[in-house]
C-alpha cells in the first residue's frame, strides 16, 4: 500500500508520500517509513492510503483520514492512530483499516505554532469543546503573574525584525502571516493605532511595554496607549482623537449632502488656480483662502449651510485667518468615492510641487499627510519620515512622482488611511 500525506494551510500546503511495495505482487514491503514536512502555516494533515490493482495496475483507494496538527505544535510530539474510511461512488462508507503515526515537531527558536483555525476546535485529541491553555515560554513574575521586563524586551525584539527599535505595520503583518493569521492592512493599522501614542505609525518599546503590562482592551488606559487616565497627556490625546472624529463626521456629511463626485473636487482646484491665472506661477501662499472662499468652493452650496462651511473652516484653520485650500481638497479626495490611489497621488503631487521641480521635500510631504491623516504636524512628523525613507530610494532628499506612487502602494494606509467605515 502507498500512503500520501498532505498538509493544509491558508497560504502553504505540501504533498509527499511513503514508499510503496518494493515489488508489486510480492510480500516484501517497506514498513515504518519516515517522511519530513516543512511547515509554514499548516494546521491539518490528510492521510490517503491506496494500493495497486494487480489486474489493471491502477491505484485503488483504501481510505483517508484528517488529523489536526495543533496538538502536535502544542506538545512537540504526537503518538496516535487514525481510522481510514472510503466513500464509494454509491455513497457507501467503507472501513479501510488503521494507520499508526508518530509525529514530532521541530521549530527554530522563537517560532510559534499557527493560531487556532475555524475548523479546529480543540488542542487536545478527543475534545471538541475545550481549548486548552497554552503555557507561555516567557519568564513570569512569580509574585503577580505578570511578564518580567526582560521577557517583554525579548518579545519586542522578535517583532522588531529590522532592529530599529520600533514595530512597524509591515513587521506586524509579516509576523501575523507567519502565525497563520490573515489580516487586512486596515486591521493591522488598527492594531498599531491602539498602541501608537505619538502618532508616528509604529510602536516603540515603551508603548509595547505598556500593552504587555496592561493587556486588557476593555481598560481605558489600554486604549490610551498605556497612559493613566485623567492625566494631562491622556486628556490631550483624547482631545486630538475627538478633533479627528469631528473632522471625519463633518467631511462625511458634506460629501453626502452635496452628493460630491470627483469632478467637484477638481472644480475646487480649478477655482483656486483661476484666481491666480494672471500670475506666472503659483506659490504655496496662492492656495490660502478665507471663509467666504470656502462657501464659494463648495459644490451645491444651496444644499450646504453656511454653518457647515464655517465648521469646515474652523476645523482646518488652526486659529489662523485663512486655511490652505490644499488641505480641503486633499481631505476630500479621501472621502469622495471614485478616487484611486494613483489618481490621489498625482493630484496631491501636482498641488504641492508648486515650483514644478518634479520633487517633493519632506516638508511638503508633512503638509500633505497632515491633511490625509487629519492630524497635526507634531504627530505626523515621524510618519512622514518613515514614508520618505521608503520613497526616497536614491537618498536625494526629494521624491519624484514615480517614487511617490510606489511608496504609496507599499504603504497605502500610512499616506491615505481609510476615513469612512465599510458597510
Amino acid at each position: 500500500p502507498r500512503v500520501v500525506v498532505k498538509s493544509h494551510g491558508k497560504t502553504h500546503s505540501t504533498v509527499t508520500m511513503t514508499n510503496a511495495a518494493v515489488d508489486v505482487g510480492s510480500n516484501s514491503y517497506q514498513w515504518d517509513d519516515d517522511i519530513r514536512l516543512s511547515v509554514v502555516d499548516e494546521y491539518a494533515l490528510t492521510i490517503e492510503c491506496s494500493e495497486v490493482d494487480e489486474v489493471s495496475g491502477d491505484q485503488e483507494p483504501i481510505g483517508s483520514a484528517e488529523l489536526s496538527l495543533l496538538p502536535l505544535f502544542k506538545n512537540g510530539r504526537l503518538d496516535t492512530s487514525v481510522d481510514l474510511k472510503h466513500v464509494t461512488e454509491l455513497g457507501e462508507s467503507l472501513e479501510g483499516g488503521r494507520v499508526n503515526l508518530v509525529l514530532t515537531f521541530e521549530a527554530p527558536r522563537g517560532a510559534a505554532f499557527p493560531r487556532d483555525q475555524p475548523t479546529m476546535t480543540s488542542y487536545t485529541l478527543g475534545l471538541s469543546d475545550t481549548i486548552m491553555p497554552i503555557k507561555k515560554n516567557m519568564d513570569m513574575d512569580e509574585d503577580d503573574d505578570t511578564f518580567t521586563e526582560d521577557a517583554i524586551e525579548k518579545a519586542f525584539t522578535m517583532f522588531d525584525l529590522d532592529k530599529n527599535g520600533y514595530i512597524g505595520v509591515a513587521e506586524l503583518k509579516h509576523i501575523l502571516i507567519m502565525m497563520g493569521e490573515h489580516v487586512s492592512d486596515e486591521e493591522v493599522d488598527m492594531m498599531i493605532s491602539m498602541l501608537d501614542l505619538n502618532g508616528d505609525g509604529q510602536v516603540s518599546f515603551k508603548e509595547f511595554k505598556a500593552m504587555a503590562e496592561s493587556p486588557d482592551p476593555a481598560e481605558e488606559d489600554f486604549l490610551l496607549g498605556g497612559i493613566p487616565a485623567h492625566t494631562s497627556e491622556s486628556i490631550a490625546l483624547q482631545q486630538r482623537n475627538e478633533q479627528a472624529d469631528k473632522k471625519r463626521e463633518v467631511f462625511t456629511r458634506c460629501v453626502q449632502t452635496c452628493r460630491m463626485e470627483k469632478e467637484d473636487v477638481y472644480g475646487m482646484l480649478k477655482m483656486v488656480k483661476d484666481k491666480h491665472s494672471s500670475s506666472r506661477s503659483l506659490s504655496h501662499e496662492s492656495f490660502y483662502v478665507g471663509y467666504e472662499d470656502i462657501c464659494e468652493m463648495m459644490p451645491a452650496a444651496s444644499l450646504l449651510s453656511r454653518s457647515d462651511c464655517r465648521t469646515i473652516f474652523d476645523l482646518l484653520r488652526g486659529g489662523e485667518e485663512t486655511i490652505d485650500s490644499r488641505d480641503l481638497i486633499t481631505t476630500f479626495t479621501n472621502f469622495v468615492a471614485g478616487f484611486g490611489l494613483e489618481e490621489r497621488c498625482k493630484l496631491a503631487f501636482d498641488m504641492y510641487d508648486v515650483d514644478h521641480s518634479g520633487y517633493l521635500s519632506i516638508d511638503e510631504v508633512e503638509e500633505m499627510m497632515m491633511s490625509t491623516n487629519l492630524t497635526t504636524r507634531d504627530l505626523i512628523k515621524k510618519r512622514a519620515e518613515n514614508f520618505m525613507l521608503c520613497a526616497d530610494t536614491d537618498r536625494s532628499g526629494g521624491i519624484t512622482i514615480d517614487e511617490f506612487i510606489v511608496a504609496a502602494e507599499k504603504l497605502p494606509n500610512l499616506l491615505y488611511p481609510p476615513q469612512t467605515k465599510k458597510c
